[in-house]
């Protein structure tokens, strides 16, 4: 049974996926009874994109209820198409 919280404020994290590092990251990640809750993740990547991620996943597939979903919200995003399923792996981790 996972539990526990993250906070994050200022980070910053590079990627292979992204041309640029995001920056500025910021928000809250949850963990309560094996499941994601992310109320909110914001992140700049470079000086006009932005990042907004949202939502709840449960930890197990068999644990799923039909309102669990990550909502992504991208603003002037460049990403390298080859990179962009070790992204998904990524995100689905918890970045």
């Amino acid at each position: 049974m996972l539990n526990g919280y993250a906070s994050l404020c200022r980070a910053s994290i590079a990627s292979p996926v992204f041309r640029k590092s995001l920056t500025n990251f910021g928000g809250a990640v949850h963990m309560k009874s094996n499941r994601l809750s992310i109320p909110s993740l914001e992140s700049r990547i470079g000086r006009k994109g932005k990042l907004l991620v949202k939502g709840n996943l449960p930890l197990r597939t068999k644990e799923a209820a039909l309102n669990d979903k990550i909502e992504f919200k991208c603003e002037v995003l460049e990403v390298q198409a080859k990179n962009i399923l070790r992204l998904a792996f990524y995100l689905a981790q918890g970045i």
